[in-house]
């Protein structure tokens, strides 16, 4: 978990050098507060659901998978209420609102993906 929290700490930082990056020199004035609640939002959600995984790999393999999957859709149902919640209340900003929750989305799910394939080779000695 130590190791976890670590490469989530090293990645987060790189991801938001992105996201101040873009909004600094890429397109000026259209990183705001939005976009950085966002990359908390998807920290936040990011970290919650592998503290579950981790729970969840204690048990039986079954479990492990079944938590995977419930957890991966779960997610994605919230995220997709988040941009039609939001995209409601806000229909001038939701263009950009939706290209930064996707854009955050693949890079965190990627990151988690790409976690959950190295720890479950490890446990399985490949």
């Amino acid at each position: 978990m130590k190791r976890y929290l670590i490469l989530l700490t090293v990645f987060s930082g790189l991801v938001a050098l992105l996201l101040w990056a873009t909004g600094t020199y890429v397109l000026p004035g259209k990183v705001d507060s939005v976009s950085w609640g966002l990359f908390f939002y998807f920290l936040a959600v990011t970290l919650v659901f592998h503290l579950g995984l981790v729970s969840a790999s204690r048990g039986r393999p079954q479990v492990f998978v079944r938590y995977y999957m419930a957890s991966t859709t779960i997610r994605m149902l919230m995220h997709i209420g988040v941009i039609f919640v939001y995209s409601f209340l806000h229909k001038t900003d939701a263009v950009r609102f939706i290209i930064t929750c996707l854009a955050l989305y693949l890079l965190f799910t990627m990151f988690e993906a790409g976690m959950t394939w190295n720890d479950f080779r490890k446990n399985q000695g490949g």
